[in-house]
């Protein structure tokens, strides 16, 4: 296996574990497990940046998603509703993994409440 095939398959790993924790994350908040948002805000309140992605037509400016970097300085992770997916990156190495339909519309209402300025509950 060649530095690049392992830095691949690490990045496959690791974009593959945070979509896995975010959907458990996500699933327990919604089931009313107490702990549940603990695990969310360990994955989340602790982010490096937010960018939301805010689209323009007709009727003025609008929600389209947002990335979050939830880890960084190696590798670097970010979990993007925009693209539907988890992005890791590190060094010249890199892996994307599809996030749950699911966990995408709950993050979606849960940040467009943020940039909207209203508290969104399952």
């Amino acid at each position: 296996m060649t530095a690049s095939t392992q830095g691949r398959d690490e990045c496959a790993q690791i974009a593959r574990a945070t979509a896995e924790r975010v959907h458990k994350a996500i699933e327990q908040y919604c089931n009313g497990v107490e702990c549940a948002e603990t695990e969310l805000s360990a994955i989340f309140d602790g982010e490096y940046g937010v960018d939301f992605v805010i689209g323009s037509g007709s009727d003025g400016l609008y929600y389209r998603g947002v990335r979050i970097m939830v880890a960084g300085g190696g590798p670097n992770v970010f979990v993007d509703t925009f693209t539907g997916e988890v992005e890791v990156y590190w060094w010249a190495d890199s892996a994307t993994y599809s996030l749950d339909a699911k966990d995408l519309n709950w993050l979606d209402e849960y940040w467009r409440g943020c940039v909207l300025g209203q508290t969104v509950r399952d």
